[in-house]
């Protein structure tokens, strides 16, 4: 239940964004660690976003931050549609000292509109629809809502400047603070998911289209051995990745060296990390634009296979620390597989500083 005075009197600090915990994305996990991250700072904290699933309470508390949802009436894709959303985020929002918002978001033009209070916003990605008449026009109404958004902020934020030098609104990020999405930190843990001697690649994250999962089955099966093995660890939120993942157990029933992990807790990622000896991001278009799982897998030492794309190419020293590959080419992330072979494992960096301190320590000037 929502402290009443809070929700009367107004929050320090309020976060606008489609979907929230329980849902797992990047985007969510960011969001809820930086929330949770300003409350530890002392501060009032609420998130306004949309109750993507029906068993979800409309109000609650999670570890000291007020989730308000506002109800779905109906979704198209991944994407959620709430008449009640917008006003939601007004009425918390006039009220707030800071209004966070997550963009690509299509209400968030409407929402700039809420006069007096400071905004800051975090550009994630560019929206990448179906390719379709329809889906152009969904892109086009997400860049001008954008643009608006980003020219009514007080401060943005993009995750790199590599991404915002390739994104679609370039011009409206310009002026953008360039901030990498929090990590977690991980301890060098016991490779509990090895099961062979053969070498072991890995891919952990939502199984999603954009993920180009299927281009990384596709060229596995080409160039392992018999002892090599896939992890593929994560689950499908949206009709489409559910679609993707039966035909990955397709495969992983024809090919026993591909395992299907499924979703990984919190607890056993450290040792997913200690059971690959490289991690695989295999991502085919712009709705990917870091990659927290392979900055994590990084941090560890893993050497990386990534796909050549702004954003997600910038974590890879080449050839130091991974093989980068042209996107969307089963050819070219075979012979990546192959060559980070040759690329020993790190030493791990557990004691790094995280995007989380960089956010809490823009956040609190803004609030001054």
């Amino acid at each position: 239940m929502l402290n009443r005075r809070k929700r009367v009197g107004g929050y320090d600090y309020v976060v606008a964004l489609n979907y929230y915990s329980p849902h797992i994305s990047g985007l969510t996990d960011m969001a809820k660690r930086i929330a949770e991250e300003m409350v530890t700072s002392g501060l009032t904290v609420c998130v306004v976003c949309q109750r993507h699933d029906r068993s979800l309470m409309k109000f609650e508390t999670i570890n000291g931050v007020d989730v308000v949802r506002a109800s779905v009436i109906m979704r198209i894709a991944n994407g959620l549609i709430s008449a009640s959303f917008p006003f939601l985020v007004y009425r918390y929002g006039k009220r707030t000292r800071l209004l966070h918002l997550h963009l690509p978001m299509l209400e968030a033009g409407l929402i700039s509109l809420i006069p007096l209070t400071p905004k800051l916003v975090t550009y994630q990605c560019d929206f990448v629809a179906q390719k379709s008449f329809f889906g152009r026009v969904i892109e086009i109404l997400m860049d001008l809502s954008s643009r608006f958004s980003l020219r009514r902020s007080t401060s943005s934020v993009v995750s790199s400047r590599d991404y915002a030098d390739f994104s679609r609104i370039k011009s409206s990020l310009v002026k953008s603070v360039a901030i990498a999405p929090p990590l977690q930190i991980r301890q060098p843990s016991k490779p509990s998911f090895r099961n062979s001697s053969g070498y072991h690649y890995g891919f952990l994250g939502r199984i999603a289209p954009e993920k180009g999962l299927e281009n990384l089955v596709t060229a596995f099966g080409l160039m392992a051995r018999d002892e090599d093995r896939l992890l593929i660890a994560g689950s499908a939120v949206s009709t489409e990745g559910q679609e993707i993942f039966k035909r990955l157990q397709v495969s992983s029933t024809r090919d026993s060296r591909i395992v299907l992990l499924g979703f990984v807790s919190e607890t056993d990622v450290a040792d997913f990390y200690a059971s690959i000896d490289a991690f695989v991001f295999p991502s085919i278009n712009a709705l990917e634009a870091f990659g927290i799982a392979q900055a994590e897998a990084k941090a560890l030492g893993v050497p990386l296979v990534t796909s050549d794309l702004p954003g997600v190419r910038t974590l890879v020293d080449s050839p130091a620390t991974g093989v980068l590959v042209r996107p969307d080419d089963i050819d070219a992330l075979k012979l990546g597989m192959e060559n980070v072979q040759k690329i020993a494992r790190k030493s791990p960096q557990t004691n790094g500083s995280s995007g989380v301190h960089k956010y809490e320590k823009l956040i609190l000037q803004l609030l001054k």
